[in-house]
């Protein structure tokens, strides 16, 4: 069963061991594409390490790979309606 945060979910996920001077954002960041507003993601995939703000370096710190919805990227047109039943217009 895949865990879950704010609509994200993953069912694997890869260990990065931490440098000095890491923040949260920062492997946001780096792991995400860019998008250092993930950080939170990745503070409640680790409890254990939440209350760090700068890793002072070695820690393991787990990655969730979280599965991209890629229908949010198409036209709302053109998106799958997820069981919705649509009518025909006449």
């Amino acid at each position: 069963m895949p865990d879950t945060f704010n609509g994200h979910s993953w069912d694997s996920h890869g260990v990065y061991a931490a440098q000095r001077g890491d923040s949260w954002d920062l492997l946001a960041n780096l792991f995400y594409e860019g998008n250092s507003l993930l950080a939170p993601l990745l503070t409640y995939a680790n409890p254990e390490h939440a209350d760090i703000l700068l890793f002072e370096g070695g820690e393991s710190v787990m990655i969730p790979v979280i599965r991209r919805d890629t229908s949010l990227l198409l036209p709302p047109w053109t998106r799958p309606t997820r069981g919705m039943v649509h009518a025909d217009i006449v």
